[in-house]
């Protein structure tokens, strides 16, 4: 499998890079889990940090603070209607992506962790309620 295309293939790269201490702090997951045991693990995270859109998703919409690498667009958007003008302490672009900047991140993410599930748990209560509108919204414009 292609290291460009398999994030196993690269974590494992970087996991095997790591010292045996820092090996006792992090797990690599083997690519054995299907999407809803993954966003099981994902919600019993202290925070997470990742690229792919659907397990950011995943962290967010359970209340465990994200850092979502954007090599895409789509990560710059979510995170800016999660967090509004904040979304820069959680959205790291590609030319930022450095060991400090990211590991800055995780940082304030663990310094800041009550509060901001405290937020996350509001903003997806809100973001429940407007989405559970939006049948009503598509009904009004039908009529």
């Amino acid at each position: 499998t292609n290291a460009h295309t398999n994030d196993y293939t690269f974590m494992k790269k970087v996991f095997d890079k790591l010292t045996e201490k820092a090996k006792v702090q992090v797990n690599l997951l083997e690519p054995i889990y299907d999407a809803e045991e993954l966003k099981w693990i994902i919600s019993n995270l202290l925070v997470f940090a990742g690229a792919r859109t659907h397990s950011t998703i995943a962290s967010i919409s359970t209340n465990v603070p994200t850092t979502s690498f954007a090599y895409s667009m789509k990560a710059k958007g979510i995170n800016l209607d999660v967090f509004g003008s904040d979304y820069t302490k959680f959205c790291i672009e590609p030319h930022e992506m450095t060991a400090g900047r990211i590991s800055e991140s995780i940082k304030y993410m663990l310094d800041n962790r009550n509060a901001i599930i405290d937020d996350l748990k509001e903003i997806n209560i809100q973001n429940r309620k407007l989405a559970a509108m939006a049948g009503t919204y598509l009904s009004q414009i039908v009529k």
